[in-house]
């Protein structure tokens, strides 16, 4: 893959964590504005509407879609009061009081931290935005985020995301971490792919050796321990999902949703994913005197 195309898929993943400016710096520029002007300019992107880029999605990915999908344009305050709607439905206060206990116990997390207020302000504040046009025709950065997020729903006509782990499995269980890493791999690498088909020159597959995402970047105002949760599937789970790809192409990474990894040391050496090595159980039977059990997960491959 050349040094360009890594340059460009950089700046998308940069965009994605990109925080807010502080209040002595200047305003920031527009990622999209450069990324628009990149594709557009030096490799004659052309905009898209949304049937046209669907298609793309589903051939450079390998796997048809099963239905349309209608895409809908938010405002800022439309996706502030999602991001508030999604916490609620799938991250309550009790669930999010166990979490905190649990990674304070392991002083992953300050004891003074109000986790569940601290993942809503960064997912709000890291979600990339772009502007669109009247006619509402996606440009090439529009493009390159939705064709990873066009993924995600082809993936859910396939198997219920939700209903793969239990609810009681948490967002920091190993299990939980290794679902994530497939589902964002997987979309990662069929944006990669969707890229790559657009540049002169360049095959889809040549990425497969060719490319290393950067190491997980700043997320400004998370503690490590959430930015890896937010941020590592994307970075670890592209490794992972390049392996099933070199191994059998879309029809494994459509095999691996119906199996999916077990915990993140099989994400890390995709090799005991196809040997269907699981993890070792660790048996914990010592109650310490008083001791009652308040939350119960799978730590993970550090």
């Amino acid at each position: 893959m050349s040094k360009l195309a890594s340059t460009l898929l950089a700046l998308v993943v940069l965009a994605f964590a990109s925080g807010p400016g502080t209040a002595q710096e200047p305003p920031p520029a527009d990622p999209s504005d450069l990324v628009n002007t990149l594709l557009t300019g030096l490799l004659g992107f052309q905009e898209l509407s949304g049937p046209e880029l669907q298609r793309e999605v589903a051939e450079a990915g390998g796997i048809p879609f099963r239905a349309d999908v209608r895409l809908d344009f938010m405002t800022r305050a439309d996706l502030s009061r999602y991001v508030r709607e999604l916490l609620d439905a799938e991250y309550p206060e009790a669930k999010a009081r166990i979490d905190q206990r649990t990674l304070v116990a392991f002083d992953l997390l300050a004891p003074q931290t109000d986790l569940r207020a601290l993942r809503g302000r960064v997912l709000e504040d890291n979600i990339a935005g772009f502007a669109v046009s009247a006619d509402r025709r996606l440009s090439p950065a529009n493009q390159l985020i939705l064709s990873h997020e066009l993924r995600h729903a082809l993936q859910d006509q396939y198997v219920d995301l939700h209903a793969q782990l239990p609810d009681a499995v948490g967002d920091f269980d190993d299990r939980r971490v290794a679902w994530v890493s497939l589902l964002e791999g997987d979309a990662t690498l069929v944006m990669e792919r969707f890229l790559l088909r657009r540049l002169p020159g360049a095959e889809a597959d040549g990425a497969l050796s060719g490319l290393s995402l950067p190491t997980a970047p700043e997320v400004p105002g998370a503690p490590p321990v959430v930015r890896d949760q937010l941020v590592l599937p994307y970075l670890v789970g592209l490794d992972f999902v390049r392996a099933l790809w070199q191994r059998g192409g879309a029809t494994a990474i459509q095999q691996a949703w119906a199996r999916p990894p077990e915990s993140s040391e099989q994400v890390l050496h995709p090799e005991k994913y196809f040997a269907r090595e699981s993890p070792r159980p660790v048996d914990v039977s010592y109650t310490p005197k008083g001791g009652r059990l308040l939350n119960e997960q799978r730590g993970g491959a550090g």
